[in-house]
C-alpha cells in the first residue's frame, strides 16, 4: 500500500464550496418564503408555491442535479466534456420543453387538481408561478457543468453583474460610453484615445470584475492578480486572460 497524497486542506478546498452551494439552496425556499409572505394575499401564493410550484419544478430538474457528480466521474479528457456537454444540453432542453409542456397546455390541471388535489384557489396563482420557473432547470444543469469544469482546472467560477457594461466601457481609463452598437467592432475611447476591439476590451472588463476584492488566486496552476485599468489597457491582443462570468 502506498501514501495517500489527499491532503486534508485539498478536501476540505474541494468540499467546502460544494457545501456552500447546497446550504445556498437550502436557504432558497425560506427566502423566498419570505419575501412572498409579504406581497397580497400571502395565503394563496404561498400555498400555491409550496404545494404545487416547487414541488414539480423540483420533479422535473430531479434528473439533472446530479450531473455535476456525474460529469466530475466521467469527464477525462476534452472528447469526453464534449459529449457529457452535449448530454446537458439535450437533457436540459428535453425537460425544459416538458415543464413547458405542463405548465401551458391542460395537462396542468391534470397534475393540480386530479393528482394532487389542490384547492381551486391556489390553481391559477400556482400556473403563472410555474411558467416562470421554466427556465430552472436548464439553467441549473448548465451552471453545474460549468461549476464542474472550474473545479476541474482548480479556478472558481464567479458571476458579475449581467447588467455591467463590459462592452462599453474603457479597460485602459474606465470611462463608459453612452452607447455601444453590437454593429461596433472596435472603437478608440475618447477620454484617452485608447483603440480597443470590442470582445477583448469586454474581456478584460469581466477579468477585472471577476477579481474584484482579491489580491491574488491561483488558477490552473498561473498566478492571477486583478489588472488596474492602466495594466489592462497595455496589453496585447493575443495575452491570455483568465475570464469567468
Amino acid at each position: 500500500m502506498t501514501n495517500s497524497s489527499l491532503s486534508l486542506s485539498r478536501i476540505l478546498k474541494v468540499w467546502i464550496p460544494l457545501a456552500a452551494s447546497w446550504l445556498l439552496m437550502g436557504m432558497e425556499l425560506p427566502i423566498l418564503s419570505a419575501v412572498v409572505a409579504r406581497l397580497i394575499e400571502p395565503e394563496i401564493n404561498l400555498a400555491a408555491y409550496g404545494g404545487i410550484v416547487f414541488p414539480i419544478a423540483l420533479i422535473i430538474e430531479a434528473p439533472i442535479i446530479m450531473l455535476l457528480a456525474a460529469s466530475t466521474a466521467l469527464s477525462k479528457d476534452w472528447a469526453s466534456y464534449k459529449k457529457l456537454y452535449t448530454y446537458m444540453m439535450l437533457a436540459g432542453g428535453v425537460l425544459t420543453a416538458f415543464h413547458l409542456l405542463l405548465a401551458l397546455s391542460p395537462l396542468y390541471y391534470t397534475v393540480a387538481e386530479d393528482l394532487l388535489g389542490a384547492p381551486s384557489e391556489i390553481i391559477e396563482p400556482a400556473r403563472i408561478g410555474l411558467i416562470i420557473m421554466v427556465p430552472w432547470t436548464w439553467t441549473i444543469a448548465y451552471r453545474r457543468q460549468l461549476t464542474y469544469k472550474g473545479e476541474w482546472y482548480g479556478c472558481q467560477v464567479k458571476q458579475i453583474d449581467p447588467w455591467y457594461p463590459s462592452s462599453k466601457t474603457c479597460s485602459a481609463c474606465g470611462a463608459v460610453m453612452a452607447e455601444m452598437p453590437l454593429h461596433i467592432r472596435s472603437w478608440e475611447c475618447p477620454e484617452c484615445q485608447a483603440h480597443h476591439d470590442r470582445d477583448i476590451n469586454a474581456a478584460r472588463n469581466i477579468l477585472n470584475q471577476a477579481t474584484v476584492g482579491t489580491t491574488e488566486s491561483y488558477a490552473g496552476g498561473v498566478r492571477v492578480r486583478p489588472l488596474s485599468f492602466a495594466e489592462a489597457g497595455t496589453l496585447k491582443p493575443d495575452t491570455p486572460l483568465l475570464a469567468a462570468g
